[in-house]
């Protein structure tokens, strides 16, 4: 594992202050054979795989901030549906890399109401950076990894992250509010998801990325729960 020390970090701090980026990503997804076989879904899968073409995500980032969203909310389509359960990011996505602190502004659908709930927790900073390099488009990238704990994602088991950032943007920013590494993430893997940075824009000017402000204010602890009991309320309902 690569150590950082202070004097770069605080060189890092000094250069990502001066860096107003937008991002846009592209979706691959990556499932595994049984799953590709499996008869229920794998028409799911085909679905979400002919919808990834369309499926665009913006991040903003600009004096230590950053706003991560989906480009095409509002256009609605079945297969787009699929590939945005798969992608896990219809929310939108806020993160004060100062303070190390996430904001998930969670988006209006079938069990939330509109700027009913803000989940707050904090940016994941337990990386392992991995002496590997690759290139992505023009840009020289180093592998991390990190591991999210099952009982903070809901989940039954633990999932690997792993992120592909470049030195050569020195901007602790990448999609989902995943960041706190000495470089723009240009490759993110979570779950079933990768997500690609096809376009980045280096603005003149800093721009202001508010925090959002309307509603209740959640751990993610109290934010999973919720929606257990929610998911939970609509199958019960179905089956009636």
């Amino acid at each position: 594992m690569k150590k950082i020390s202070y004097l770069f970090y605080l060189s890092f701090l000094s250069l990502s202050a001066q860096i107003n980026l937008d991002v846009i990503y592209r979706v691959e997804f990556v499932f595994e054979e049984k799953e590709m076989k499996n008869d229920y879904v794998s028409p799911l899968i085909e679905m979400a795989k002919e919808a990834e073409k369309q499926m665009k995500f913006t991040l903003n980032y600009s004096d230590g901030r950053s706003k991560f969203y989906k480009n095409n909310q509002g256009i609605k389509s079945e297969g787009l549906e699929i590939a945005s359960v798969f992608a896990d990011a219809d929310n939108i996505f806020y993160s004060d890399f100062k303070t190390k602190e996430n904001y998930t502004e969670i988006s209006q659908n079938d069990m939330f109401k509109k700027n009913e709930f803000i989940v707050k927790d904090e940016t994941v900073t337990n990386w392992t950076i991995v002496d590997s390099v690759k290139v992505i488009g023009d840009l020289k990238c180093n592998y991390a990894f990190t591991i999210l704990n099952k009982d903070n994602i809901g989940t039954n088991k633990d999932v690997l992250v792993e992120a592909w950032f470049t030195p050569e943007l020195p901007v602790s920013a990448g999609p989902k509010g995943f960041g706190n590494l000495p470089g723009l993430i240009i490759q993110l893997k979570v779950n079933k998801t990768v997500f690609i940075a096809e376009k980045i824009d280096e603005l003149t000017k800093k721009r202001t990325i508010l925090l959002p402000e309307k509603g209740e204010i959640i751990t993610n602890e109290k934010y999973l729960s919720i929606l257990r009991e929610r998911t939970l309320k609509i199958q019960s309902s179905r089956r009636e």
